[in-house]
């Protein structure tokens, strides 16, 4: 079979426009207060111990980021209010075409950033030879994302490393970047440190799997209501016993939706038209991974976007040798063949005669031109 691509209907960013219909949740669902731990002081440092650390800002102050601020034709600040709330590859997707132009190019070269310097400093640091004091913990790329990220990521930051309060400018900080890798050191106690939108430590090591064992604060929330047991849930790392199914985010999200995307629905499960704000079932999100069960026969239900679950299963690959759909339209016209056909995503081991049948010679055709061997060929 062809290479499978991913869906290109993607869901709705996090930082996008809520619809007008959509009334802002109650303020009871506002990030609750870690028990017990002491709260940030704001603009506080805790550098390594030697390292200078530059003052508070300093990723929104580097000369990449004043350098983006000049290619966007803002004020200081203008790259961090864009691309603020913006997964990683939609900032790169975003920067591409400006880190192409002639105002990059042209740059004096004792002014260009300076990519060779940091990739030779996280090689050092991955191979234990960066000093804990070196300032070169805090080379950054365009995004901010400094050697010491990198290294947090990697699970190789130095013993007695403490500047887990450095940030890339959009608030993802050192203890967020070990947290989500699950690569926070024996003895971690920083778990008071969140970010403007609410998103704590315990969120982060939700995803990455690495939360204390003791730990059942599971309805601790972001600014978007969305809780420590969605980011679990999402990866898969819901403990066993979990009992906090009716957690909702401010969009509507259910821990269903979650745990669809993690693997972790209960035994027995049958809300598959649950749907969040945006109409987006817990059937959508089972299709992405392909966890819907056998027998399934919800396949039209749509989304508020006009995306069928259909459509979802047909662009992962995750559609059953016996559906039969194909015809079946989403809000653009576009049928599950065609998105099966242009994702190269169909299922494996359908035969020729019953496609023949199903969607007619021309069709099977296509697919054959698109590299699809059927099973009695």
């Amino acid at each position: 079979m062809a290479k499978k691509k991913g869906w290109t209907h993607r869901k709705q960013a996090s930082g996008a426009a809520k619809p007008a219909s959509v009334a802002p949740k109650p303020a009871s669902v506002a990030p609750k207060p870690v028990s017990g731990a002491a709260k940030p002081v704001s603009g506080t440092a805790r550098p390594a111990s030697g390292a200078t650390r530059p003052d508070a800002g300093t990723a929104t102050k580097s000369p990449g980021w004043a350098l983006l601020d000049s290619l966007m034709g803002g004020p200081p600040g203008k790259a961090v209010s864009v691309l603020k709330g913006l997964s990683r590859e939609k900032c790169r997707e975003v920067l591409a075409p400006l880190l192409e132009s002639p105002g990059v190019a042209d740059l004096p070269e004792r002014k260009r950033p300076d990519p060779t310097a940091r990739e030779k400093a996280c090689r050092e640091a991955s191979e234990g030879r960066l000093p804990l004091g070196s300032p070169k913990w805090l080379l950054s790329d365009f995004l901010g994302k400094t050697v010491a990220h990198e290294a947090a990521c990697g699970g190789f930051l130095p013993p007695g490393f403490c500047d887990w309060e450095l940030d890339d400018g959009c608030g993802h900080t050192i203890a967020h970047a070990a947290a989500e890798a699950g690569k926070l050191p024996p003895g971690f106690d920083r778990w008071d440190i969140n970010n403007e939108h609410g998103v704590t430590v315990y969120h982060s090591a939700g995803r990455g799997g690495c939360l204390p064992p003791d730990f059942d604060d599971w309805e601790l929330s972001d600014c978007d209501g969305r809780t420590v047991a969605h980011e679990a849930a999402e990866s898969g790392h819901l403990p066993e016993g979990f009992d906090k199914w009716d957690l909702v985010t401010n969009w509507g999200t259910t821990m269903y939706h979650a745990a669809a995307c993690g693997g972790q629905l209960p035994p027995g499960f049958d809300q598959w038209d649950l749907d969040d704000l945006f109409g987006r079932t817990v059937a959508h999100e089972a299709a992405e991974t392909g966890l819907l069960p056998d027998g399934f026969d919800m396949w039209e239900l749509t989304d508020m976007r006009g995306d069928t679950v259909a459509h979802v299963a047909a662009s992962y690959g995750t559609l059953p040798p016996n559906f039969s759909l194909w015809d079946l339209k989403d809000a653009e016209g576009m049928t599950v063949f065609e998105v099966a056909l242009q994702c190269g995503a169909f299922p494996e081991g359908l035969s020729r005669a019953r496609m023949l049948r199903d969607v007619g010679e021309d069709r099977v055709r296509d697919m054959k031109l698109a590299g699809y061997e059927f099973a009695d060929d």
